[in-house]
């Protein structure tokens, strides 16, 4: 890897933890990461999902656990509250998947209506 890219994706993802990660994962085992700002809204990250995933509209929902989908549980989508303050209201439901020292990456499932059927569901 370039060491001047590699230098500024350090500086980025561990300047002055103002990020929160998210791992985005659909049953089917495919997962992407979404790194969004602290002081933006649920609803930013369910657009920054979207454009990760070339989607023109928000025509999915995100669950804190993979039976959240097959029991229709989702995260909802609205509220005033930055994603830090939504976070700190839900750590007891937001799994960490990462170890420290490495950043913080907390893991949603994503259902978008194209995926395996519910009694397949990977878990992870």
């Amino acid at each position: 890897m370039n060491n001047t890219f590699e230098s500024l994706m350090n500086n980025w993802t561990y300047h002055k933890g103002n990020k929160y990660y998210f791992s985005i994962n659909k049953c089917c085992g495919y997962s992407f990461i979404i790194p969004i700002y602290k002081t933006f809204k649920l609803s930013d990250l369910y657009r920054h999902i979207a454009h990760e995933m070339s989607l023109n509209d928000v025509n999915f929902t995100l669950h804190f656990e993979h039976e959240d989908m097959k029991n229709h549980v989702n995260i909802g989508t609205v509220g005033g509250a930055t994603l830090s303050t939504w976070v700190n209201e839900h750590k007891d439901k937001l799994e960490i998947i990462t170890k420290v020292p490495d950043p913080v990456v907390y893991k949603l499932w994503i259902d978008d209506g194209h995926h395996c059927d519910h009694s397949n569901l990977v878990k992870h």
